[in-house]
């Protein structure tokens, strides 16, 4: 193993390092990745735009989708109470417990929006007849319209995001999510 230092690099678009380690590889390996982006400093500017085109397409596909709803989903059903409409659609039955394990809210958030979406008739709250402390979540008729509506938004832009893309194409990029994610 060769350490090899890189000076002066701005890394993840946030942190200023005077030195990085480059311990884990090999020094035939650093030569090549080296060489194949020119220097040192393009190298790790290279995974910068990396995550700045990630974040981009991220950012695309937020909008795109909230477009869509925009369209065809009550306007009352925020971009936060639909994430937990999904959630809970996708679960069928679940409890706060588990909405708050995906979502990205406060426990307190999380019990608001599922406040407003029970008084709005989009979710319905029942206790667990085995265990009174344990409330089940599960969604309403119009709940459950209104989720699959957002589900179908989200795949139709998938559909169209991704047609560009031969089978064998989609089949690498969502293994490697799949793998990201877990």
């Amino acid at each position: 193993m060769t350490h090899v230092k890189i000076h002066k690099i701005v890394f993840c678009g946030a942190f200023a390092y005077d030195k990085i380690d480059l311990c884990l590889f090999d020094q035939h390996k650093i030569a090549d990745l080296l060489h194949d982006v020119g220097n040192e400093e393009t190298f790790m500017n290279h995974h910068r735009i990396e995550a700045n085109l990630l974040d981009h397409a991220f950012t695309k596909y937020l909008r795109s989708s909230k477009k869509l709803d925009e369209e065809t989903i009550p306007k009352n059903i925020t971009s936060g109470k639909g994430f937990i409409l999904r959630i809970i659609y996708r679960h069928g039955t679940c409890t706060i417990k588990e909405i708050l394990q995906e979502v990205a809210l406060s426990p307190s958030a999380t019990t608001t929006a599922l406040n407003h979406l029970e008084k709005e008739g989009f979710v319905i709250r029942s206790r667990n007849n085995d265990d009174r402390r344990t409330v089940w979540i599960e969604l309403s008729q119009e709940g459950t319209r209104i989720a699959a509506q957002m589900v179908e938004n989200r795949q139709a832009l998938i559909d169209k995001l991704f047609g560009k893309l031969s089978e064998e194409e989609k089949k690498v990029f969502f293994a490697m999510i799949e793998k990201i994610m877990m």
